[in-house]
């Protein structure tokens, strides 16, 4: 009864909603705070009805790409610029009061102001909470397919608003890894093992295809060896990403563990300060001086070293971000290259840490029956990368989820 009422209502806000003009600049605090206010609404009761209905194809999932398991669509809105980056909104208004009415208008606008910083608050946190409850959908779902890994390892990156591809991919991790063995993983992957080159392979190949004499022949030889090497290439890739992300998470592990000793703040500055004087860009600067000189040269390059430590310092707090959702969602994030570090800072949505908070509130409170397993996990990542990458990969990475386990936060 109630959702046909609901229905009822829709159907008449509907063409309200298509007749409404865009605010002009000169639109007055009054028609902005309603306009404000009426978006709101509409996102609050978005909202409430997903937490409520729990989304409108409950919580089993399928199909062969992990976006099939989230609908972008309706999506509530959110500012796409990094978090890292100003968003204009604390610019100071110019100009002198020149009369009475101007000064009305200015007390208008600072209330304004007020409601204004309110209403983006509310709407930040009716965002963060559509986005948890939509990715909350898949706790206790299927496991992602072998076909949807294998599509996230190799395939082409997915394309759509940075809030969307970071709610399909945190998702994925909600629904986890299947359970399969390595017979199964060789099945989806090993052909791309197969098509593994090296570059003294290519040379080889490239000499043997001057030599065929047909020009068909030999364009037809050369699209199979390149289409194949890309195959490769893609396989390779994966097998790389996975190593780095194990060796950024050591770092991350031994980062932890260093500024808990006694003398760390000093510790920090003297880090940045060795990376700096050794970074290839600068390491000319400081080559065969003196202690001494070395001071003198870093008081020389105080501007650019500002730079370059700010730099750096998203690159660590990268490094940490990805740590934790190692330890929140377990061995699945070794896979996806969402979790890349480099994107982890700059290129994260606005609010990915309020959804991470937010998201992290519902995981401790979940069943852990709803939980993706982590065996499952823990058996796919050695499957994967030992059919990608051989056998001493495999053990390395064994050795890695042996000795560093998620904490599962």
């Amino acid at each position: 009864m109630e959702l046909q009422e609901i229905q009822k209502y829709l159907n008449a806000i509907q063409p309200l909603c298509s007749r409404v003009s865009p605010l002009s600049p000169n639109a007055s605090p009054r028609s902005r705070r309603l306009a404000s206010t009426v978006c709101d609404q509409l996102s609050s009761i978005q909202t409430v009805l997903v937490e409520n209905l729990g989304g409108p194809t409950g919580h089993r999932h399928g199909g062969t790409s992990r976006a099939h398991r989230l609908d972008p669509s309706g999506d509530a809105e959110e500012d796409e610029q990094s978090q890292d980056e100003p968003d204009g909104e604390g610019e100071k208004r110019g100009g002198a009061r020149e009369t009475d009415e101007d000064a009305d208008e200015d007390e208008d606008e600072d209330e304004n102001r007020t409601e204004k910083g309110r209403s983006t608050i509310a709407a930040k946190q009716n965002t963060v909470a559509f986005r948890v409850a939509k990715i909350s959908q898949c706790l206790a779902a299927d496991p992602l397919s072998l076909a949807e890994v294998a599509d996230m390892l190799v395939g082409d990156r997915p394309k759509g608003k940075v809030a969307d591809l970071e709610d399909i991919a945190l998702a994925s991790l909600l629904a986890g890894l299947p359970h399969a063995s390595l017979h199964d993983w060789a099945g989806v992957l090993e052909h791309l093992a197969d098509n593994i080159v090296s570059t003294a392979s290519i040379v080889v190949a490239s000499a043997a295809h001057d030599g065929v004499e047909s020009i068909t022949q030999r364009l037809e030889m050369r699209h199979k060896a390149l289409t194949s090497a890309d195959m490769g290439n893609r396989a390779n890739n994966c097998v790389v990403f996975v190593l780095r992300q194990i060796e950024t998470i050591k770092f991350a592990l031994d980062w932890q563990d260093r500024g808990a000793l006694p003398g760390g703040k000093k510790w920090i500055s003297d880090f940045y300060k060795t990376a700096f004087i050794e970074d290839p860009a600068f390491v000319d600067e400081f080559q065969g001086i003196t202690e001494n000189a070395i001071k003198v040269k870093l008081r020389e390059l105080e501007e650019p070293f500002k730079r370059w430590r700010n730099s750096a310092r998203h690159t660590v707090t990268a490094r940490n971000r990805l740590l934790r959702l190692y330890n929140m969602f377990g061995f699945g994030v070794l896979l996806d290259p969402t979790w890349e570090v480099n994107g982890l800072v700059r290129g994260r949505s606005r609010l990915f840490v309020p959804v991470l908070d937010s998201l992290l509130s519902v995981v401790r409170k979940a069943e852990p029956a709803d939980l993706p397993s982590q065996s499952d996990a823990r058996r796919a990542l050695i499957h994967i990368v030992t059919i990608l990458g051989g056998d001493d990969i495999g053990v390395h990475v064994k050795r890695f989820v042996q000795d560093h386990p998620p904490t599962l936060l």
